[in-house]
């Protein structure tokens, strides 16, 4: 069994360096020591270093989800695309980094007001990764920039196949229609030697101005106005409504007893 597994491995890495090799970059330019990528419609830009090639969809989700946990990509929710440089024989399991565009909803207010109390923050990432069907993981980073709307957190969880741990670090970008996700992977035994190549690509993501989050006050305020109004309404407009009954009412009957009389 163990040598079908490895043999299974070893197939799936190569595939992957022979996607990875004969796959063009995607509305990819030349930008100084860089390639910068841009995804559909503008929704984001990442700077990739030169010799990162990207991964075909079919072997980003074998990576990513090698157990078909999550079906929103395969069904159409999500646009996910990989990167990563090209594998060598001194370096079998490289780093790679994928771009997740959600554009299923907007964040409502109150939900992303929430990610400032850090008690519910933490609680909500540790869930999160749970829910994913990681069972061994340790939490490194978690934070929150509520100026920008920006999660950043990292940790390092045990890889289901070698049983190797794995580095991964991820930013979240809220945006007016959902999210953009950029996740880096990466071997713990690497991390050092790779760390500065994958904080510099995260940190080169740019969503445009026109996508940025921003707050609806105006909306909470309608809500607001809304909810007073119903307040007067149960104060004033009930008790009016049954005094205005009352006395129609005892009109109706005091022209009974006039008419019997």
């Amino acid at each position: 069994m163990a040598g079908k597994i490895n043999f299974a491995m070893v197939a799936l890495l190569a595939v992957f360096s022979m996607e990875m090799a004969a796959t063009a970059a995607i509305k990819s330019a030349p930008f100084g020591n860089t390639n910068r990528f841009e995804g559909p419609a503008g929704q984001f830009t990442i700077d990739l270093p030169v010799d990162w090639k990207p991964i075909r969809p079919n072997v980003l989700l074998a990576l990513i989800d090698p157990y078909a946990r999550d079906l929103a990509a395969e069904s159409g929710r999500v646009l996910q695309y990989g990167f990563g440089p090209v594998m060598s024989d001194i370096m079998p399991n490289p780093p790679y980094l994928m771009i997740e565009v959600n554009r299923v909803r907007r964040m409502p207010e109150r939900l992303m007001a929430l990610h400032s109390d850090k008690d519910w923050f933490e609680r909500t990432i540790t869930a999160d990764i749970k829910h994913t069907g990681v069972e061994e993981f340790k939490i490194l980073e978690t934070s929150f920039d509520k100026e920008r709307h920006i999660v950043r957190l990292s940790y390092t969880q045990i890889e289901p196949f070698a049983q190797s741990e794995l580095h991964i670090v991820q930013s979240v970008f809220y945006t007016e229609n959902g999210a953009v996700r950029a996740m880096a992977v990466c071997p713990s035994a690497g991390w050092n030697t790779w760390s500065n190549t994958i904080e510099t690509t995260l940190a080169s993501v740019q969503i445009p101005e026109r996508l940025h989050y921003r707050a609806r006050p105006a909306a909470l305020a309608v809500a607001s106005r809304k909810a007073l109004a119903l307040q007067l309404m149960v104060l004033f407009v009930v008790p009016l409504v049954s005094i205005i009954g009352w006395l129609i009412l005892h009109r109706n009957c005091g022209e009974i007893m006039s008419d019997e009389i």
